[in-house]
Formats: C-alpha cells, sequence, structure tokens
C-alpha cells in the first residue's frame, strides 16, 4: 500500500522584499511543510469538533433569535411612540 503525503510548498515575503522558500526536503534548512494522513479511524475523528460546532450552532441560532425579537420589540414602540406624537400635535 503506498501513503501518498501531501506536501505543501509555502513562500515567506518579508517587508524587505526578500522570500525565504520552504520547498526543501525533510531535514534540510527550509523543508516544505508534509501533512500525515493516518489511515482508519475516520468515524470517530473529531467527534468532538463536531460536538463543540453543534453547541456553537445552537448558540448562534438562539442569540439570532433573541436579537429578532428584541428589533421587533423595539420598532412596535418605536412606532407606539411616533403615533402618539402625532396624535398630540392634531
Amino acid at each position: 500500500m503506498c501513503i501518498h503525503l501531501p506536501v505543501w510548498k509555502a513562500y515567506q515575503t518579508y517587508s524587505d522584499g526578500s522570500v525565504v522558500e520552504w520547498t526543501g526536503d525533510a531535514g534540510s534548512d527550509q523543508p516544505a511543510s508534509v501533512t500525515k494522513v493516518a489511515p482508519g479511524g475516520g468515524h470517530n475523528a473529531g467527534d468532538h469538533h463536531a460536538v463543540s460546532h453543534q453547541a456553537q450552532s445552537n448558540w448562534v441560532q438562539s442569540s439570532a433569535a433573541l436579537i429578532s425579537w428584541l428589533a421587533l420589540v423595539l420598532a412596535i414602540v418605536s412606532i407606539a411612540v411616533v403615533s402618539r406624537r402625532r396624535a398630540s400635535k392634531l
């Protein structure tokens, strides 16, 4: 079985215009980043992230609903205030 290791070549540019190429082999002065992919474990991998993402998603939805309700109440109060001011001027 052949395992493919993705190599990520990176080019770091400094404010003085100099560029460092991180494209070398492992063990060199400027090695490229290599991602090692292990077989198996896909069904359990990242479960803690899924739970965290779900909790974050619920929090975002709850916050959005609360802000929407507050905006609706503010709009109704504003309409009532404007209506009273117009009625008192007549």
